[in-house]
């Protein structure tokens, strides 16, 4: 039986059918028949795990897709000046994707499935690395996966947007509610407060980690309790850009970005191995601010026992700092493939507050991380050899693959089943 083809949205979380326009050099024309060229059918998902990439670029000299987590493949330019490659066969999971033409980053204008690789600042700039990538969804068959839209109750993303007295900054955060969400419940919800890594945003976990769907999917299965997920925008304080005389030169101070960097400035809340946590104005935001704001809107519990904390990367090395800093508050704590050791190796030296003490307050610390996953997965080894040799008691969890939410998207499924039990 042919697996369905399905085109990941990349809106809040949905999935849509792939486009379905005539094919290359028939009669078909552009969106809503207008004239122009023939419509490209871009990504096309194939039943056996291949996945086709067109561009059209007929004036190009080289076009190359580049696939998560890096790879880069060269296309082929036909008559028509379309340029097209075949990848796979892949497994089943999302993978993000973007074209290379003659050396210019552009996401797949055939797909409308696009999302932004980076930081960006209020004004939404992406800064120097950022860039737009699509993404495509190779199926699960006979069984979807987790993160795929299906026929099950579904749950509410709300975004806020607020000024943080903190930070000294507009902020924002995304609420994700269980489905059937009842504010006047009597038992309140348990909440787990969610990070993002230092490539993306406040919409990282949703717009490519699909945690939504994932726990729309564990709660039908009855493997996860329903809780409220709280999604913050971890990263420094961005103010709006100044407005420029016409002419200007663009003040292109504090602009940095891409996906997996570890060198931005300002106190996002990250640290070496060994580094003593200190509460950053992120941290400061999330307890004076964000915390209290989701308590006082949301039918959110307030108690250690109904909140929990869990982060990727440099928001695993967050969640680290902030249940150093404030064990009293969470009763579970999640590391996916955490910043320690400064993120690319280093020390292994701990905290002085991390001890057997420490970690016995908590009723699940779980530290995760990819078995290929070169960015922080030497400095995660050092980091559990030496919870180890301190009698530091954690769940060690090794997942198959790099840096990426391939992981991160799998470490979820295993992890929100042990929250609030």
């Amino acid at each position: 039986m042919m697996k369905k083809v399905l085109i990941c949205a990349l809106l809040m979380a949905g999935v849509c059918p792939a486009q379905t326009p005539a094919a290359n050099g028939g009669s078909g024309r552009g969106r809503g028949g207008r004239g122009g060229a023939p419509a490209v059918r871009s990504p096309q998902v194939m039943s056996d795990g291949h996945v086709t990439l067109r561009f059209r670029a007929p004036d190009a000299k080289v076009v190359n897709a580049v696939l998560e987590p890096g790879e880069t493949v060269p296309m082929a330019k036909g008559d028509d000046g379309v340029w097209t490659v075949t990848v796979g066969p892949l497994p089943a999971d999302i993978y993000a994707y973007r074209f290379v033409t003659d050396g210019v980053t552009t996401p797949d204008p055939s797909s409308g499935a696009v999302l932004k690789t980076a930081r960006p600042n209020a004004a939404g700039e992406l800064g120097l690395m950022g860039t737009w990538q699509s993404q495509f969804l190779v199926p699960g068959s006979p069984t979807p996966e987790h993160w795929e839209m299906t026929d099950i109750p579904h749950g509410a993303l709300a975004h806020v947007n607020f000024y943080s007295k903190a930070m000294s900054a507009f902020r924002d955060y995304f609420v994700y509610t269980p489905p059937g969400y009842d504010p006047k419940r009597s038992r309140r919800y348990p909440v787990l407060y969610l990070h993002h890594g230092a490539g993306e945003n406040a919409s990282g976990w949703s717009d490519i980690g699909k945690v939504n769907l994932i726990l729309d999917t564990l709660i039908a299965e009855k493997k996860a309790k329903e809780m409220i997920i709280v999604m913050p925008l971890g990263h420094p304080g961005q103010p709006l850009p100044a407005v420029a005389d016409p002419g200007a030169a663009p003040d292109m101070t504090g602009v940095r970005g891409g996906r997996g960097g570890f060198g931005a400035a300002g106190g996002s809340g990250r640290g070496g191995g060994g580094a003593e946590p200190t509460m950053s104005p992120y941290m400061t935001s999330l307890l004076t601010e964000i915390m209290p704001q989701v308590e006082k809107n949301y039918n959110a519990g307030n108690t250690k026992a109904a909140r929990a904390i869990a982060g990727l990367s440099m928001g695993g090395r967050q969640t680290l700092d902030f249940s150093l800093l404030h064990p009293e508050l969470f009763n579970y704590v999640g590391l996916f493939s955490a910043a320690v050791g400064g993120g690319r190796g280093g020390t292994a030296a701990l905290p002085t507050a991390l001890t057997p003490a420490w970690a016995k307050q908590f009723k699940v610390l779980w530290i995760a991380c990819g078995d290929k996953d070169t960015t922080v997965g030497p400095a995660n080894v050092a980091f559990k050899a030496a919870l180890k040799e301190k009698s530091v008691p954690f769940t060690d969890i090794v997942t198959p693959g790099a840096h990426t939410y391939a992981v991160w998207k799998r470490n979820m499924v295993a992890f929100a089943p042990l929250l609030f039990q």
